[in-house]
């Protein structure tokens, strides 16, 4: 399973596996209040979950510069608990010029993460206090805002020929693109960075890639030394036939989603890629956006046959490159 934000986690999103870095503070302010129909839209009940007065739990993701609107790579995760399941949606009053939103479902009770995107574009740099106010219990979480010239999505693309057609997609302030960083597992992961687009579905003439490097084992106790060692420069191995594709131990996964909003991936079930394929790391750069998340700029250079969904066919993917996130949440 990919977790990509609620949309995914990263430098976004997507991610449900978000113990990110964050600054929280609690006090008491005038917001939405949450477990109201009326405000809700639903019937579900639910409240926040502090750690003594803390909000201690909240996380967020993303990279806050002045000027720049916001993206679904930026958000924040917090744990709620719910007393009755059913539709829900909460919203922020608007700060500094940008504000955070979400909805969704509650099947179950119990602690469940619920994911507010943000909206808008920071009018200023430096600490900007949200207030939350759910099921009658009041706190505050804090956004870094950086001046321009800090986006760690800076000089990250990729480009590769396919089936004799070269492609590329660059991340820029404009384009909607953004590279985003996810995690799939609990402690025994895979880790995944992206060149994607912000619009669901991919608007016609687009495309995406995915990359996936696994498994890392103890995940949650890793140290950032580890982490980085995961991501040496050296020669790495496809992914070997299984039958989930994320769940077949060590390897790489390259997946791309053509302009037809097709997807294809060096992954299959019963074939091994062919020989003169390749996946290597080239390089590597740390480096820790504004709100502390540490994480990796990794440049990669690939060769391989993809496979496309539900399908036969085949195509050849050469001179692949790829700059992408890695954050380690």
């Amino acid at each position: 399973m990919r977790i990509t934000p609620l949309p995914r986690q990263a430098w976004s999103v997507y991610l449900l596996i978000l113990s990110i870095f964050f600054i929280v503070s609690c006090k008491k302010e005038q917001s939405f209040e949450a477990g109201k129909d009326a405000e809700l839209g639903g019937t579900a009940v639910f409240t926040l979950v502090p750690s003594g007065n803390d909000c201690s739990d909240a996380s967020t993701p993303g990279t806050y510069i002045v000027g720049k609107a916001t993206t679904i790579a930026e958000l924040v995760m917090i744990t709620v608990n719910v007393t009755t399941p059913g539709t829900w949606t909460y919203k922020t009053a608007p700060v500094n010029g940008f504000s955070f939103a979400g909805s969704g479902i509650f099947d179950t009770p119990g602690d469940q993460l619920i994911a507010l995107v943000a909206s808008g574009t920071p009018a200023a740099a430096g600490t900007t206090s949200f207030p939350l106010k759910i099921g009658g219990i009041d706190c505050s979480f804090d956004i870094q805002v950086s001046t321009t010239g800090t986006d760690p999505q800076g000089d990250t693309y990729y480009k590769a020929t396919i089936g004799g057609v070269n492609y590329t997609e660059t991340v820029t302030v404009t384009n909607d693109y953004v590279a985003l960083s996810g995690v799939s597992g609990s402690n025994d992961v895979s880790l995944n960075a992206s060149i994607e687009h912000l619009t669901s579905p991919l608007p016609a003439g687009s495309t995406e890639m995915y990359i996936d490097k696994g498994i890392f084992k103890n995940y949650n106790t890793a140290t950032e030394a580890q982490f980085k060692d995961f991501f040496a420069v050296n020669t790495y191995p496809y992914a070997p036939p299984a039958t989930n594709a994320y769940q077949n131990g060590n390897g790489v996964i390259i997946d791309w989603v053509d302009k037809s909003g097709v997807k294809w991936s060096s992954f299959h079930a019963t074939t091994v890629q062919p020989s003169g394929s390749s996946f290597k790391i080239v390089s590597i750069e740390e480096i820790r956006d504004p709100t502390g998340i540490y994480g990796l700029k990794v440049k990669m250079q690939f060769n391989c046959t993809l496979h496309k969904e539900n399908s036969t066919e085949t195509t050849v993917l050469t001179n692949g490159e790829m700059v992408g996130l890695f954050g380690k949440f």
